[in-house]
């Protein structure tokens, strides 16, 4: 993966500049032939106006938190897989489908493997192992296995945030499909969000309030909490309202007894 300029807009992307097109074919083949990762595809983004917007530090604290988690250069399975069902048949990018796809299930052996290891951290009928023992066991594994989807990845920002003194909660974005009646296991997410009022529920974006801000390192998202939801349902999940509907639970590992069906 490359990093690019720190975007300070109505909502803050780490990422490379966004455009409509692929990187230069050139490069990905240049890539793939050195034996590395290939560079991804980037998805169109727009940045619209916010109504009102949180502090420029609140802001800024996302967007710290999410560059401490990218910068740890975590492959992710789902990131790799939505790069590819988005390769046009028949453009130059379609010959990077092989090497992608190696790349995919390369990625996806060690994330299991890593949940595997993860979730013998929760013993059926034992006290919780508690949130400091978690996040540290979650920051070695993810070393270890250089793995991590958006779930793995929305943790590291939550262990940031409150170790900066700052109240964040995981929030697990669901689809649900009132044609098929089933979830859509390719549009669901976790994400951070933090800075609601006293009694919010994080499970209910109304009460987010205006102060709110999301940090959510697989989507390289960071700023204003409802405005990067709607990047989330309409740019990168591409959301068809007339028949599917998101749903919103909180995740809190120290309550999970497995971690291996998350998103």
């Amino acid at each position: 993966m490359t990093y690019g300029l720190l975007l300070f807009l109505p909502v803050v992307l780490i990422a490379p500049a966004a455009n409509a097109g692929a990187p230069a074919l050139n490069s990905l083949r240049a890539q793939a032939a050195a034996g590395s990762e290939a560079a991804l595809p980037e998805l169109p983004r727009p940045y619209p106006a916010a109504a009102r917007a949180p502090l420029q530090s609140d802001i800024a604290l996302a967007a710290e938190a999410v560059r401490e988690v990218r910068l740890l250069g975590l492959r992710s399975p789902s990131e790799i897989k939505m790069t590819m069902d988005r390769i046009r048949p028949g453009s130059p990018q379609a010959e990077l489908l092989p090497a992608l796809k190696a790349q995919y299930e390369a990625s996806l052996k060690d994330l299991i493997a890593l949940r595997e290891e993860f979730d013998r951290e929760f013993v059926w009928g034992s006290s919780s192992p508690g949130f400091d023992h978690l996040a540290g066991r979650m920051r070695e594994l993810v070393l270890k296995y250089k793995a991590g989807n958006c779930t793995e990845q929305a943790f590291l920002a939550q262990v940031y945030l409150r170790s900066k003194g700052v109240k964040a909660s995981m929030v697990v974005l669901q689809t649900f499909d009132w044609w098929t009646m089933q979830l859509d296991p390719d549009k669901n997410h976790v994400f951070t969000v933090f800075g609601l009022p006293e009694g919010a529920n994080p499970a209910i974006p109304a009460q987010w309030g205006p102060d709110a801000v999301v940090a959510d390192p697989w989507g390289r998202l960071a700023g204003p909490a409802q405005e990067s939801l709607r990047v989330m349902l309409d740019e990168l999940f591409r959301l068809d309202q007339t028949h599917q509907k998101p749903r919103y639970s909180v995740l809190d590992y120290e309550h999970l007894s497995r971690t291996r069906g998350l998103p």
